[in-house]
């Protein structure tokens, strides 16, 4: 019987699978589901130890997409498991997913998902980093995860989270966030339709981070990726001249 545990958006399950079968079938989902990744080194599987492994997503795969492919692989693979994500991880299992010096400490901003390294998330993405420049380049704010998109028969949704000292912090941000989308729209005859710009509150669990924080949110066709991340740039650029 295999435990499957949650950690941060992250799974822990029991060491008792093969490991090489389970990670290139991981990346053939992903694959599967995000025709822009990379083929190369891509390795989504750490052993903790001979007890147990964490296994880790990509990009914006969604926590309950990668626990479904988890029961799925084990299901095929003809294991039994209990699905414990929604409980406690257990005292003496924490303990030794912490204790593994194999996980780096890294802020998930940075690109490589906390838990595991792969050659397509070294840094920021491309496409999303000028807007994360100039939104760290306010006093008070700090961006703590980014996502350019990626390109789906769905859309695609880029995103920067962040946190601020203060309100008025926030209100200053805002107040100049929307000068610089009138002066895009007015100046480069995007429409809303073309870029749909969303600031919203949140409260979530991240690795290194737990708790309220905001998310600017842009979602756009597929098809215009590269006229997106154009606009990207050009909004960064009014917002560091505001």
């Amino acid at each position: 019987m295999i435990n499957i545990y949650s950690y941060g958006y992250c799974v822990v399950i029991d060491n008792n699978v093969d490991i090489d079968k389970l990670n290139n079938t991981m990346c053939q989902y992903l694959q599967s589901i995000d025709s822009s990744l990379r083929d190369g080194n891509i390795n989504r599987i750490l052993e903790i130890n001979k007890n147990y492994l964490l296994i880790t997503p990509y990009g914006d795969l969604k926590f309950d997409n990668l626990i479904y492919f988890i029961r799925r692989f084990l299901e095929q693979d003809g294991h039994k498991y209990n699905d414990l994500t929604k409980e406690s991880m257990p005292t003496d299992i924490l303990e030794q997913v912490k204790a593994n010096k194999g996980i780096p400490n890294l802020q998930p901003h940075k690109g490589c998902q906390f838990g595991g390294k792969s050659e397509d998330s070294q840094g920021i993405d491309d496409g999303i980093k000028p807007l994360c420049d100039v939104i760290n380049s306010f006093k008070g704010i700090e961006t703590f995860s980014s996502c350019e998109g990626h390109i789906s028969r769905h859309g695609c949704t880029a995103y920067v989270l962040f946190v601020v000292d203060n309100m008025d912090t926030l209100n200053n941000f805002s107040e100049k966030s929307d000068v610089a989308l009138e002066k895009l729209f007015m100046e480069h005859g995007v429409t809303r339709n073309d870029f749909n710009w969303t600031l919203m509150f949140s409260y979530g669990r991240w690795p290194n981070r737990t708790g309220v924080h905001f998310e600017l949110r842009i979602i756009y066709t597929s098809s215009k990726q590269e006229e997106v991340f154009n606009q990207i740039k050009c909004l960064a650029d009014y917002l560091k001249d505001s």
